[in-house]
């Protein structure tokens, strides 16, 4: 495990689930966060249960934190969160086209359901 990150669900601009299908769960930390910018593979606690998430940590100029939950539909809007994050899977890129960043994320969800699934086993 790299880091634990506590924080609140704040809302986004909604562009990651409106736009490319992945709604992602903005988390808010008072936390400075010191890891490289990237897309990491972790799991998201929130109510007591846990999500394997792909977690996107950059971009903006700014640490800016975003999980995708696996296996997760519902409004947490609002709720204190722990974020896991366990393994680096893939570099940000620059945002090209909605139709380049929906196959980036596709492909990054894959590398974290893949790694993930291998942990628990």
């Amino acid at each position: 495990e790299l880091m634990t990150i506590h924080g609140t669900i704040v809302k986004g601009l909604g562009i990651a689930g409106r736009d490319l299908g992945f709604p992602t769960a903005n988390i808010a930390s008072n936390i400075p966060v010191v890891i490289d910018d990237g897309v990491y593979a972790g799991m998201l606690t929130v109510r007591n249960v846990t999500y394997n998430a792909a977690i996107c940590i950059g971009a903006d100029g700014n640490k800016k934190i975003e999980a995708h939950l696996l296996d997760f539909a519902g409004d947490i809007l609002g709720e204190v969160v722990e974020l896991n994050v366990i393994e680096r899977v893939s570099n940000l890129v620059p945002w090209e086209s909605a139709e380049q960043m929906k196959k980036k994320i596709t492909d990054d969800v894959a590398k974290v359901t893949q790694l993930l699934h291998r942990r628990t086993r």
